[in-house]
């Protein structure tokens, strides 16, 4: 019996340690709160880009935007807009993902319309691709169509790339009429369970969290 109960503690220990590293957790949150993440004047985040539409997405204070926020005091967004046909977009930092992983890709969205007959006329699309250009953004990710979101809306989609590599993921704010109001977006965030994951802090996108075996485990294969 004790021996049996030596090679069934040593099993229990080598399968835990198994598991705990087959997957780990990856996670990018950028919040656009932190000042840490952003360089000195900049009103995106290091690494990430806009283009130079008419109507830019950049940090607000969600006071200032007339949004408020769904966590801290800034947010992402742009103005109400001034002319017809926006068309803009802004493009995360790359990250590196991992091929056949199911990626959970969420961020909090706020957006009351404009003054009828523009009240429904927002629509943010979240595309990805392998660079930071509206020609390599081709994969449509999900959409909110036109609609009015005048609370704090989460949108939840899933991203699962064919191959390892750097994608950014780019949001595209469009509305076909003047006066279409302001689009805020917070708390933008990737997370999936993937083989040899890391868990990617914004100010260290290189930092690997490891799983740890429990102390009190060897402590009963040692005591049998």
């Amino acid at each position: 019996m004790e021996l049996f109960t030596r090679q069934a503690a040593v099993a229990l220990f080598f399968g835990l340690f198994a598991t705990s590293t087959q997957a780990k957790e990856f996670s990018y949150l950028e919040t656009f709160d932190d000042d840490a993440t952003f360089s000195a004047g900049a009103t995106l985040p290091d690494g990430w880009l806009g283009d130079a539409s008419a109507v830019p997405v950049q940090r607000y204070e969600g006071s200032y935007l007339g949004s408020g926020n769904h966590s801290g005091s800034y947010v992402l967004g742009t103005m109400a807009s001034t002319g017809m046909e926006r068309d803009s977009w802004v493009y995360t930092r790359k990250l590196t993902l991992k091929a056949g992983v199911a990626y959970t890709v969420s961020y909090w969205l706020h957006m009351p319309g404009g003054v009828a007959p523009a009240a429904y006329n927002n629509n943010v699309a979240l595309y990805v691709g392998t660079d930071q250009t509206r020609e390599a953004a081709t994969t449509l990710v999900g959409e909110t169509g036109k609609t009015v979101l005048s609370e704090w809306t989460q949108q939840t989609y899933t991203f699962t790339p064919e191959a390892d590599g750097e994608y950014a993921f780019a949001i595209n704010i469009t509305s076909q009429l003047y006066n279409s109001g302001y689009v805020a977006l917070d708390d933008f965030e990737v997370t999936g369970d993937e083989p040899g994951g890391s868990t990617v802090d914004p100010g260290d996108p290189d930092k690997v969290v490891c799983s740890v075996i429990s102390l009190k485990l060897i402590f009963i294969i040692a005591s049998v």
